[in-house]
């Protein structure tokens, strides 16, 4: 169900099958439709739709594609949660109840008019520390399903030799499942 136009379709939009996964009464949470806040499912599904261009290996063109897209089969053998943090991972998402509504909230850049911080502004001490070794990565590596070859596992890895050097050469890495993912730039 696609709440921008009342239509109901097959879509790859993750917003939409997420809301789908939450209404399903067979195979999902069985939620009412009238606890999701769908102003919420529309703005998050236009987001994952812009159109995004991204290089085509080998060759110096590009290719336009969805911003995120929901590729997977969800396994009703799991638990529901385990399901919704799996098709959460597609899109950079997270799921909040708030006001007795399910309101989808992409983990997105966002404008922010300037603020200068000065002793008239500042009330009370502050404290700012940053992350530790555990919480801070210089190389990821995100596991997909690779269309390009055959659908079968594979591994994208972003290595920040940059950061690397601020962290005294020693490799800080970490793992990510992306299940529903099939695009090696996602």
């Amino acid at each position: 169900y696609d709440p921008r136009d009342g239509s109901t379709a097959f879509s790859g939009n993750p917003a939409l099958a997420i809301r789908d996964y939450l209404t399903n009464t067979r195979f999902g949470c069985g939620i009412a439709s009238a606890l999701i806040d769908d102003a919420s499912f529309s703005a998050a599904a236009n987001h994952f739709g812009e159109r995004i261009s991204t290089p085509v290996a080998g060759s110096p063109s590009t290719t336009e594609h969805a911003r995120y897209s929901c590729n997977g089969a969800v396994d009703t053998g799991r638990t529901l949660m385990d399901n919704l943090r799996d098709l959460l991972s597609c899109c950079r998402s997270y799921l909040i109840f708030t006001g007795g509504l399910y309101r989808l909230v992409p983990d997105k850049a966002e404008t922010v008019s300037a603020f200068a911080f000065s002793e008239d502004n500042v009330v009370g001490s502050w404290q700012i520390t940053m992350g530790g070794k555990r919480s801070r990565f210089n190389r990821v590596k995100a596991k997909f399903f690779n269309p390009e070859r055959s659908w079968q596992p594979d591994i994208a890895i972003h290595d920040d030799a940059t950061h690397r050097t601020a962290d005294n050469s020693i490799v800080l890495e970490s793992e990510i499942n992306l299940p529903f993912t099939a695009n090696f730039y996602t």
